[in-house]
């Protein structure tokens, strides 16, 4: 008996990023070639007032995109916990909001959890840097 792919919960604070920048992140995520995922995004009391309707367009555009708002500016391990305790899946992929994903990064998370479905806790992913032209840094 094959088990279910898992799903992932994607937690991202956000906090005053410009709406160009957040773009990008969530052309990211909605780019995954791996479609079992919700993402929550919890705006820490942003004073920029463009972050909240992009949010709520986000969370219009795609039923797996949760808004939770802040009512006070509590930071990033906060807003991070907020989103955590708000998750619904197994496996939690923290987000930064002017981060980005490769199309397959779930789908990897996912086969790697996948080989060993009843031992696997965790799995760590390393990060790149991306460069003014777009180009990697390694």
């Amino acid at each position: 008996m094959t088990s279910a792919p898992p799903l992932f919960s994607i937690v991202t604070p956000v906090y005053n990023v410009p709406v160009d920048v957040f773009r990008d992140t969530v052309d990211s995520v909605l780019a995954q070639t791996f479609d079992r995922w919700e993402w929550i995004l919890v705006d820490d009391c942003s004073p920029d007032q463009r972050v909240a309707p992009a949010l709520a367009a986000q969370a219009v555009r795609d039923p797996r995109i949760r808004v939770e708002t802040r009512t006070r500016n509590g930071g990033i391990v906060a807003a991070s916990n907020d989103g955590v305790r708000l998750a619904s899946a197994p496996f939690i992929a923290l987000l930064d909001h002017d981060d980005l994903l490769t199309p397959t990064a779930l789908a990897e998370m996912a086969a790697a959890i996948s080989k060993h479905p009843d031992d696997m806790d965790y799995v760590y992913s390393d990060e790149d840097k991306m460069l003014p032209d777009g180009t990697l840094a390694h």
